[in-house]
């Protein structure tokens, strides 16, 4: 099954993802007036994102297999640039960093899906030949 994102060039400051999904809206990232500096990291903070839903997503999913209730649910991507042996910049290492949030009862669950989960996502196992990634998955108190 192909998933297609089409880009469009709209103006010589604004281009457009069309992501052809009900689930999200197409993305339009417009840099008018931004500085050249500022405008540096979008797609980095794209994969980021990408990995995060995936992988926020695949954990939620995997509690609920269980039959746990999640109260709270958070996380971040943090992403890291460096070098790779010719000298261009790429993407190092993505650390992911959840927090969840239940109820003591589902405890037993929460280990067993931690576990589960330091094997990644779809997007995150399908990129980790190329960048370093780590998982943190917390209890929130």
């Amino acid at each position: 099954m192909a998933l297609i994102v089409t880009y469009k060039k709209i103006n010589k400051d604004t281009q457009k993802l069309v992501m052809d999904s009900q689930v999200t809206d197409d993305i339009v990232i417009d840099t008018t007036d931004i500085p050249l500096e500022g405008r540096a990291g979008t797609s980095a903070k794209l994969l980021g994102a990408a990995c995060l839903n995936c992988y926020v997503g695949t954990f939620e999913d995997a509690m609920e297999a269980r039959g746990a209730i999640i109260n709270k649910l958070q996380g971040t991507a943090t992403i890291l640039k460096g070098k790779d042996d010719q000298g261009r910049t790429k993407i190092s290492s993505i650390t992911m960093e959840v927090e969840v949030g239940f109820d003591d009862i589902y405890l037993p669950k929460f280990e067993k899906c931690k576990k589960i989960m330091k094997r990644g996502c779809l997007i995150t196992y399908s990129i980790e030949s190329s960048i370093n990634i780590t998982y943190d998955i917390q209890r929130l108190q």
